[in-house]
């Protein structure tokens, strides 16, 4: 696309006209290079961004505000998912430290007996 068209697409485009004039401000004074190229990119997604022409009805706030609380009753569950297994591996942990103490008195124990039965 060469400028000319890019000029054209801009004034044909839904931006608003503050924006627009900005954007052909930019095509007229300067060449078309990376950095304009960024900076009209920039414009129009502010552009979009800041878009409230299409006001929320009363519809869209009850889909938003289920899904929310449905997301948020999902994350729940998953934390709870999350906490219980780590409470499961603390206790797996602290099992087999038991296990391996025990087997390291019984390591000890069978020492202090193959001493005596040298001795």
């Amino acid at each position: 696309m060469n400028k000319l068209e890019l000029i054209e697409r801009i004034k044909a485009s839904q931006i608003s006209e503050n924006r627009k004039q900005e954007i052909l401000g930019l095509l007229v004074n300067n060449d078309l290079n990376q950095d304009v190229k960024d900076q009209i990119k920039d414009i129009i997604q502010a552009d979009i961004d800041s878009d409230t022409s299409i006001p929320l009805t009363p519809e869209d706030k009850t889909k938003i505000e289920a899904i929310t609380a449905q997301t948020s009753q999902e994350l729940s569950a998953v934390e709870e998912g999350l906490n219980q297994d780590m409470k499961f591996v603390e206790k797996e942990l602290t099992d087999l430290e038991d296990l391996v103490n025990n087997l390291d008195k019984l390591a000890d124990e069978a020492d202090i007996d193959s001493i005596r039965k040298t001795i």
